[in-house]
């Protein structure tokens, strides 16, 4: 008879605990966040990637954080992405700084810095050995915007339809490009033209532009390689000096990262890292099946500048470009440094 009380005693005390806190028999909440990526839905990000990094987050938080993809313009324009992550429309946002490298200066040569960074290897060890990441973090963090990962492509060539051995041959090129890319192949002579990347087939198909810069892959996923017939590289090539080389970025409304529990936000940082890991595994690997015969079966031909061609294009870039992006702001000024020192290492400056 005692233990019969006992027990029943225990249980009105426990179920008067989770009366008062309102939490013990309650389910966990679930945080749904809209995942915005600024690319057309045939983009290989969009395509493998988007899905991997939502699988990834609702599988380790147990279905607490789930993540609604979004394609490039289903939601809002490339153009107004980050205004419209940082007014909190949706949380997390795969995008370019060349859309909004006005906001945030350093964005833009994060993105691509002409004849800087040449491939994914190398936007790692900027960021994880020469203090990029820092840079980069403090100054979307101003911006209420919570910098979680870069996610480096390996190639961002030229895509042409006309043959490109040397910068004489840019001069009058129609050439859909984007940020600090513009400036340096209109410095050549080129016509930059900007066109969004949901219609750069049909830009090509139809003459509107000769040539564009995409991520190498977008030879298939945008299916580029049936209107392009060369991929024009620096060098050496292959492997080797990519005329650039560009890196996306993984960001969240930094309120919306905040008001996560701290296992979630550990969540988010972790899956957003290997995703970035994991889309330059995918891009490389594009690569190296594309300059071992892959070009050729897509009846495609790898196009490679000279030496001194290469030589010539670095030297337009780090006299005309360079100077004009570190002047914008300190932090900019910094990330040129700190690539100049990547370079020097390697014995390319």
């Amino acid at each position: 008879m005692k233990s019969s009380l006992k027990l029943v005693i225990s249980l009105l005390v426990l179920l008067s605990i989770g009366l008062t806190s309102g939490n013990l028999f309650a389910k966990e909440k679930v945080h749904v966040w809209k995942f915005v990526l600024d690319w057309p839905d045939n983009d290989i990000t969009c395509q493998i990637l988007a899905p991997k990094i939502a699988d990834w987050v609702e599988k380790e938080s147990n279905g607490r954080l789930v993540l609604k993809v979004y394609t490039g313009g289903t939601l809002v324009p490339a153009v107004q992405s980050f205004d419209n992550l940082r007014a909190g429309t949706f949380q997390l946002l795969h995008t370019a700084g060349a859309y909004h490298g006005g906001k945030v200066p350093v964005a833009n040569p994060a993105f691509v810095l002409p004849m800087g960074p040449r491939s994914s290897d190398d936007f790692w060890r900027l960021y994880t050995d020469y203090g990029v990441r820092e840079i980069v973090s403090n100054e979307y963090k101003k911006q209420g915007i919570k910098f979680l990962a870069p996610t480096p492509w390996s190639g961002l060539n030229v895509l042409s339809k006309k043959p490109i051995k040397t910068l004489e041959d840019f001069k009058g090129l129609k050439i859909r490009t984007a940020g600090l890319q513009a400036k340096l192949f209109q410095a050549v002579g080129a016509s930059p033209v900007f066109v969004p990347g949901g219609e750069l087939y049909l830009a090509l198909q139809q003459g509107v532009v000769d040539a564009a810069t995409w991520a190498n892959a977008g030879i298939d996923g945008l299916k580029l390689g049936e209107v392009t017939d060369y991929m024009v590289c620096g060098y050496p090539s292959p492997p080797g000096s990519s005329i650039s080389a560009g890196s996306g970025v993984i960001l969240a409304n930094n309120k919306a990262y905040k008001s996560l529990p701290a296992d979630l936000q550990l969540i988010v940082e972790r899956c957003a890292n290997r995703f970035g890991r994991y889309s330059s595994m995918i891009y490389r690997d594009f690569d190296n099946h594309f300059f071992s015969g892959g070009d050729k079966a897509r009846g495609m031909e790898t196009m490679g500048l000279s030496k001194e061609e290469t030589t010539k294009l670095r030297q337009i870039a780090i006299e005309q470009i360079w100077p004009d992006v570190s002047q914008k702001d300190e932090a900019s000024a910094a990330y040129i440094k700190k690539v100049e020192a990547l370079l020097r290492d390697q014995g390319v400056l």
